[in-house]
């Protein structure tokens, strides 16, 4: 009964956290906001340690879209409608070009597509970034930011993530007050680079699941979920106070059986 309880609070907890809204800088109207896609990142990175960044294939992306609806204008596609369309043209987690990401979001209905690459060497990390007009596919925004490995996130005036989200808000035409940067600019998800690494890998993780479901047996899925939920409470272990962690941890615990 204990378990069951524990197990029902849980649940609660992921419904509240999915109903909750971001913060927006400009309240602009839902009808008027472009709705807009994203794809993850290549990962263009060199030498052997080259997989320890898959987590920022989806790490980056998603920050700067969240920065990009923090500001108010955009409004991201749904993570359930992302992985219907991605079904529907039959992708797996190996990345996706932009064709076809322009392919899925005109199934989608979006205005923009969201796509890029990095490249961790030695230290540093390169970002390229760019916005696409997904009916003409005429690019509206694109931008190249690096700097040392260790700012990636923060501190917030040197996040390599941050100056990529404002130079491409920038390049838009959106005249950003000091007010409004200095907003987007201090809302961090985590500081810790490792725990955004993690979490974003384990969201990887559950995507491949969904996308896969009816080629893995149930063992499979399920020893998916548990490593799923390992990278999540690593992300936490990192940074205990790591808020889409904790979402995250909660949402694989209502998938898993009790006893793990």
């Amino acid at each position: 009964m204990k378990k069951l309880i524990i197990f029902l609070f849980q649940i609660l907890l992921l419904n509240c956290a999915m109903e909750q809204e971001v913060t927006v800088v400009r309240n602009i109207p839902n009808v008027d906001k472009k709705s807009i896609l994203f794809v993850d990142f290549d990962n263009s990175s060199l030498g052997s340690k080259k997989a320890d960044w898959d987590g920022l294939k989806r790490a980056i992306p998603s920050m700067i879209l969240t920065d990009f609806q923090t500001f108010g204008t955009f409004r991201p596609i749904t993570e359930a409608d992302r992985i219907r369309a991605l079904k529907e043209v039959s992708l797996a987690q190996k990345g996706v070009l932009d064709e076809t990401g322009l392919k899925i979001g005109k199934l989608l209905g979006a205005e923009y597509l969201f796509s890029g690459s990095f490249t961790e060497f030695n230290g540093n990390l390169s970002v390229s970034a760019k916005v696409v007009r997904i009916e003409t596919g005429e690019s509206v925004s694109s931008i190249s930011k690096n700097g040392p490995t260790e700012t990636v996130l923060s501190p917030p005036e040197r996040s390599i993530i941050k100056k990529t989200s404002l130079g491409l808000l920038s390049q838009m035409n959106y005249n950003l007050t000091t007010k409004e940067v200095d907003f987007i600019t201090n809302k961090i998800e985590t500081k810790n680079l490792q725990a955004a690494i993690n979490n974003y890998k384990g969201e990887m993780i559950l995507e491949t699941v969904e996308l896969k479901k009816n080629t893995f047996s149930s063992s499979e899925i399920l020893e998916l979920r548990k490593e799923a939920k390992n990278s999540f409470k690593v992300a936490l272990q990192e940074d205990p106070d790591y808020e889409k962690a904790q979402k995250n941890l909660s949402r694989i615990v209502s998938l898993l059986p009790p006893t793990f």
